[in-house]
């Protein structure tokens, strides 16, 4: 080591090089860099050093992203197998031939439950609540941080519960004043599945004879038949997630077929998809929700 004026200047590069995500780079310029890496890379940015593994698993990375329309949206999916037992798969819908890959389990003690609630804030997924043949409801919380790919023991409900519903977004509900809002009577009356909102316009599931997608014209006040889905691809009881205008149904087995909502052929009723290679497994598909980071 050489002593200057300054102190040791052997030493000092060495702490300048530990302390900095890049070498000869201010902090917010390498994040500004390494925070236009794809989504599908940043498990191998963990493997590089602990101050990365840190950055891109900090909200710092995540806000950043977000501002700067960077972030990737992946589909999570919240499965239960023949033994009936709950796992979780995630998708990556700009890599769907990749197919569905399982992401690490649930505590053990709540693998078996059921009437569980499953929702998404932020780059996190909540697991609420649920119960078991011999075990009362529950106020456990667990989640999932999509970033650091690993389950934590979050705060519990305020009361334990099982069977319920919940939600991320604010559907007939005012938040300001907590009052619920009376839905559409004669958008209710034939809301028969799941449904879910693509460009301010209401699609619904209905899966009570075949499953085809309806759409609920604001206009006239009507359900009109938006397109029927091949029965060979869709394996019901389906859920169905969108991203964009890209509408994905998810059936037993992770079977998934994807389309345009704008772009979709209809031939004779039925809609042109394109479809997700298929698990060689008969889970059945709780939920699905996306998170993007």
């Amino acid at each position: 080591m050489e002593l200057s004026e300054s102190g040791l200047v052997g030493s000092s590069q060495i702490v300048f090089t530990q302390s900095s995500l890049i070498s000869g780079l201010p902090d917010d310029i390498a994040l500004t860099c390494l925070a236009r890496i794809p989504h599908k890379y940043h498990s191998l940015l963990k493997c590089v050093s602990r101050k990365w593994r840190d950055l891109v698993c900090s909200e710092e990375w995540y806000s950043y992203r977000q501002k700067h329309n960077l972030a990737e949206t992946w589909i999570y999916a919240l499965c239960k197998d023949k033994s009936e037992q709950l796992c979780c798969y995630v998708l990556d819908p700009n890599l769907p031939k990749k197919g569905w890959k399982r992401i690490p389990d649930l505590s053990p003690r709540c693998l078996k439950r059921k009437g569980v609630g499953f929702v998404v804030l932020g780059k996190k997924i909540y697991f609420l609540g649920g119960c078991g043949w011999v075990e009362d409801a529950t106020d456990e919380v667990y989640c999932y941080d999509a970033s650091k790919n690993a389950w934590s023991e979050a705060s519990p409900l305020s009361t334990a519960r099982c069977y319920f519903a919940c939600e991320e977004i604010d559907v007939m509900y005012d938040p300001l004043n907590g009052t619920w809002q009376h839905a559409d009577a004669d958008m209710v009356s034939g809301w028969r599945g799941p449904g879910i909102v693509v460009d301010n316009t209401l699609y619904v599931l209905d899966q009570s004879s075949g499953t085809r997608v309806m759409m609920w014209q604001k206009d006239s006040r009507e359900w009109e038949a938006f397109g029927r889905l091949a029965d060979v691809l869709t394996r019901p009881p389906c859920r169905v997630v969108a991203i964009g205008k890209k509408m994905f149904v998810v059936g037993k087995g992770l079977s998934t077929v994807v389309f345009d909502v704008d772009k979709a052929a209809n031939i004779d009723g039925m809609l042109v998809t394109t479809s997700v290679p298929k698990l060689a497994s008969d889970d059945d598909v709780i939920s699905c929700k996306f998170v993007s980071v």
